[in-house]
């Protein structure tokens, strides 16, 4: 098998390659949490954890006549690696702080690069 990424290919050998570090990455993750867990015990209302999905965008696709809009939406979000939250009420409502992603074995410019272009494109607002 071979998939087509921009202008190389990655063959099923490179895939399963990446499928492992990933799962390699999932099991470092986990054990990074409780000692940044215990690192922010003095810290009243935040909460760390790994795996969260973030939205990034929640589309409103009709309206209707009156302007007011149908429950026709779409939230697309991301799966983070480790996420800093604060608590900010009883109900456990939470807003984001921190997001942190983390790699094993090595990141190139070209990752990096990529990243922040998908990460800045996640966060961009259209303008009609």
């Amino acid at each position: 098998m071979t998939i087509e990424v921009g202008v190389g290919t990655i063959s099923g050998m490179e895939e399963e390659e990446k499928s492992t570090r990933r799962s390699r990455e999932k099991l470092w993750v986990e054990t990074l949490i409780p000692f940044l867990t215990a690192a922010v015990k003095g810290e009243k209302n935040i909460k760390v954890g790994a795996g969260i999905e973030l939205p990034y965008r929640n589309e409103i696709h009709e309206y209707r006549a009156d302007g007011t809009e149908c429950n026709i939406t779409r939230t697309a979000s991301y799966q983070t690696d480790i996420l800093f939250s604060e608590t900010t009420d009883d109900a456990g409502s939470w807003i984001p702080r921190l997001v942190i992603e983390c790699k094993i074995g090595g990141v190139t410019t070209h990752d990096a690069i990529t990243y922040i272009a998908n990460v800045t494109g996640r966060f961009k607002t259209s303008q009609l």
